[in-house]
């Protein structure tokens, strides 16, 4: 799974996705979102890495509220297969209009159906900051006592976009829908994380309890 990056983002912000019928800005974001996903596949492909593309926005949309798809037969076959199922944050359709989905979202409606043991979001920064930037102090673990807390500060932080933010709330309603699944927001850039972080021996990040 992958976000939407400076791809993806720069698009929604300048054509304004949401409840335009008549604007170009879904389909641009859907381009935008397939460059990225075919680096992601030629850099897993270079490293001999099956990996099979799924596209959100062919295979999810919105009615009344409610997610209906069938791209989660395309990951249980592509798993049975030991294929890399290759997803990422879209634009859907949801009644006249599009919407976007994120990463975080996506990963909540999977580890509804699938048993999921680890969900790791790897970031530009090392996991969630309180304060940030007058405090940069890492907070180590987020749960259900200093929750509140560390999302009213991001509130009055730097995250502008609110992408941070969304994160931590997403994870936060997988981790208390399935105590079981381990929810880790680590550093991207960190040579060995993303091994590390699947060994469980990551020494900065952000668990979410």
């Amino acid at each position: 799974m992958h976000g939407g990056g400076s791809y993806g983002h720069k698009v929604v912000k300048n054509f304004r996705v949401k409840n335009k019928k008549e604007e170009i800005g879904p389909f641009l974001t859907i381009r935008a979102m397939r460059e990225l996903g075919t680096r992601f596949l030629t850099s897993l492909l270079d490293y001999a890495c099956p990996a099979l593309p799924v596209q959100i926005s062919s295979t999810l949309i919105k009615e009344d509220g409610e997610y209906i798809e069938n791209y989660r037969e395309i990951v249980k076959n592509s798993l049975k297969s030991d294929w890399i199922p290759l997803l990422n944050s879209d634009v859907i359709m949801s009644g006249e209009y599009f919407e976007v989905i994120s990463g975080e979202t996506i990963l909540e409606l999977l580890s509804e159906e699938f048993d999921v043991e680890k969900i790791i979001v790897f970031s530009d920064t090392e996991g969630v900051f309180k304060d940030y930037p007058e405090n940069q102090k890492l907070v180590k673990e987020i749960n259900d006592e200093n929750f509140k807390e560390i999302t009213e500060s991001i509130l009055k932080g730097n995250d502008a976009t609110g992408e941070m933010l969304h994160k931590i709330k997403k994870l936060y309603e997988i981790k208390k829908k399935n105590k079981n699944i381990e929810c880790t927001i680590a550093s991207g850039k960190r040579e060995n994380n993303v091994l590390n972080a699947l060994r469980g021996e990551l020494n900065k990040c952000t668990r979410i309890k």
